[in-house]
C-alpha cells in the first residue's frame, strides 16, 4: 500500500512539473499545480467527485458517527471501499467490486490550482480507465459543487478530442518523414523542444533538428512510419502520450543500401498552441529494437 501512496505523491509532483518545467509553458499561458489538502472535519469530505465522464465518479458519505463510506463508479462497474484509512490528505482502502473482485485503492486529497482558480478533489493513482480507446492513469476526481451542472468536466471529456487531434499530428509527422520534408517535420515541434535520450543525455531543439535533417537526407523509399498511442493523459492544454513507433526505410550503412527497421516506445509531451498541438518534450525511451535486412542487431 505504501508503494501506491508514494506514487500518488509522485504524481502530484509530475503534474506540477509538467505544467511549469517539463512543458516550459509561459506563465501568461497557464499556471497549474496540485497541492495536497486536508479539510477541517471528516464531514467536509462528503460529496460527489467526478472524473473522466459522468459514469466515472466517486461518492463519499459520512455516518453520524463520523465514519467514511465510499463508492467508486467506473463505467458499468461499481465498487465499495473497505478498510478505509485517512491519514492527513492521504486516503487508502480496498475496492471490493460487485462481482467479488478486489484491488487496492490509494489517493490524495488535493487542490488543483489552475490560473489562480482552486478546485478540490482526489488524485487516484491505481486506475486504468479506458474511454473510447483512450487509456487514462492517475485521474483527478473533482468535487462537484452543489450548484454545478451534472455535465462532464471538460478537462477529462475533452481527452478523446485531444487524442484525435494529436493522432492527426502523428499522421502529419509520418507524412513529413515519408516526403523527407524537414520544414514540415520541424514545424510540428515547439521552439524549445527537448529530448532526453535513453543514455540520459538531454538534447535541445537545435541538436534534435540537426539529427532529424541528417536522417531525412540519408533515408530512401520505401519509407514507412507508424505511431501508435498506447496510453494518453490530458492535462488541460497539455498532454502526455506513451507511443509505440515503428519506422522502416532504405538506408546506406558503410556505403551499402540496406532495409533498416526500428521500433521504440517513448513518452511524448504535447502542448496546445495557437497553431495547434506541438511536440514539446520526449523521454522515457525503452524497448528499442533495430533490424538490418530482417536480422536484429544491437544498438
Amino acid at each position: 500500500m505504501k508503494r501506491g501512496l508514494i506514487f500518488c505523491l509522485s504524481l502530484i509532483l509530475l503534474l506540477a512539473v509538467s505544467s511549469s518545467e517539463v512543458f516550459g509553458q509561459k506563465k501568461k499561458y497557464k499556471d497549474k499545480r496540485y497541492e495536497p489538502a486536508t479539510r477541517p472535519t471528516v464531514k467536509d469530505y462528503e460529496g460527489k467527485y467526478v472524473g473522466v465522464e459522468a459514469s466515472y465518479w466517486i461518492e463519499v458519505f459520512v455516518s453520524p458517527e463520523g465514519k467514511l463510506s465510499i463508492n467508486s463508479y467506473e463505467g458499468e462497474r461499481r465498487a465499495t471501499l473497505s478498510d478505509i484509512r485517512l491519514e492527513g490528505a492521504i486516503i487508502s482502502a480496498v475496492k471490493v467490486y460487485e462481482d467479488g473482485g478486489s484491488e487496492n485503492f490509494s489517493g490524495v486529497f488535493a487542490n488543483r490550482i489552475l490560473n489562480g482558480q482552486s478546485a478540490f478533489g482526489i488524485i487516484v493513482d491505481n486506475v486504468q480507465v479506458k474511454v473510447s480507446g483512450v487509456t487514462l492513469h492517475g485521474l483527478f476526481y473533482r468535487l462537484r459543487e452543489e450548484s454545478a451542472s451534472d455535465a462532464p468536466l471538460p478537462i477529462e471529456t475533452d481527452a478523446r478530442v485531444a487524442r484525435a487531434e494529436i493522432e492527426a499530428r502523428y499522421n502529419e509527422l509520418a507524412e513529413a518523414v515519408r516526403n523527407k520534408d524537414f520544414a514540415a517535420f520541424q514545424s510540428l515541434r515547439t521552439e524549445d523542444f527537448r529530448a532526453l535520450a535513453h543514455d540520459g543525455e538531454m538534447q535541445d531543439n537545435a541538436q534534435m533538428a540537426a539529427r532529424a535533417k541528417k536522417l531525412l537526407d540519408r533515408i530512401q523509399p520505401p519509407i514507412n512510419v507508424r505511431n501508435t498511442i498506447e496510453t494518453f493523459i490530458l492535462l488541460d492544454n497539455e498532454a502526455i502520450a506513451i507511443v509505440h513507433q515503428n519506422f522502416s526505410r532504405m538506408q546506406k550503412v558503410a556505403g551499402v543500401l540496406h532495409l533498416i527497421e526500428t521500433s521504440v516506445r517513448q513518452r511524448e509531451m504535447w502542448v496546445k498552441t495557437g497553431e495547434g498541438w506541438k511536440l514539446k518534450f520526449v523521454d522515457g525511451v525503452r524497448d528499442q529494437q533495430t533490424f538490418v535486412d530482417g536480422v536484429e542487431v544491437e544498438g
